[in-house]
């Protein structure tokens, strides 16, 4: 039966992000204290224009931070729409798949076998490649660069022929590799609808799931990392995932 996953993708300033949402907060416990004493609402939701005015200069007042229009809503979130992907359960993929989503779930707590041994899960990873109009390039647990990667198999494992055979399109996920026989922990998933393109993977790609494109959210997301390229094969910001695992 095949197994479905998602992937949460984020992307921006994750420093800024943390700063910001931390001031947010600190000013919504300050409202909540103090906003009674000053006649105001103890909700940041329930001001006025002129309940925004009065906070903006007591809380000024008070904390001697300025606060901005931008300032009374939480930051803007760093995490594009979920992607839905489904595994291929095919008995020709199994070791392909129970890399994936060891990787996937990190259920099993493994790490590199190699210094500084880094754990081995795809939670954290970069996108560290995104080719416009082509692929999206992910899953180097060990160097975050494309430079690296490992699978639970340690190193490297063969192409399971059954993927070698699997068709194209757009939403599909397969393992990246540097040539035959070299899956590592590595993976891309496709960006494009266009056979051209998409041939010149079939057959060298070890191809293992398909992106739910019936969900809209999914193929949002995918619209959302394609406009991520910064067109020297990289990203515009920095794209990593946030989140993933097995749906039970």
């Amino acid at each position: 039966m095949s197994v479905r996953c998602f992937i949460d993708f984020a992307s921006g300033n994750a420093e800024a992000y943390q700063r910001d949402l931390k001031q947010f907060q600190e000013l919504e416990r300050w409202l909540e204290a103090n906003g009674a004493k000053y006649g105001l609402p103890q909700r940041l939701d329930a001001l006025d224009e002129s309940g925004r005015e009065t906070l903006a200069a007591v809380y000024e007042g008070d904390t001697k931070i300025a606060l901005t229009p931008d300032s009374l809503s939480p930051p803007p979130s760093l995490i594009l729409p979920r992607l839905l992907l489904t595994v291929s359960s095919a008995p020709g993929l199994k070791k392909t798949a129970a890399n994936f989503f060891a990787l996937l779930t990190d259920e099993k707590k493994l790490t590199s076998k190699r210094a500084p041994n880094p754990p081995l899960r795809y939670q954290g990873a970069r996108v560290f490649r995104i080719e416009q109009g082509f692929v999206a390039q992910m899953g180097d647990v060990t160097r975050q660069d494309g430079s690296g990667g490992e699978s639970i198999y340690g190193g490297s494992f063969k192409d399971e022929k059954e993927g070698l055979k699997v068709p194209f399109e757009l939403g599909t996920v397969a393992m990246a590799n540097s040539g035959k026989n070299s899956n590592t922990s590595q993976f891309f998933v496709t960006l494009t609808s266009d056979p051209a393109k998409l041939k010149k993977l079939t057959g060298k790609y070890v191809a293992f799931a398909q992106v739910d494109l019936a969900d809209e959210g999914s193929r949002e997301c995918l619209q959302r990392l394609d406009a991520l390229a910064d067109e020297k094969g990289g990203t515009i910001a920095p794209v990593w995932i946030e989140a993933c695992n097995a749906i039970a």
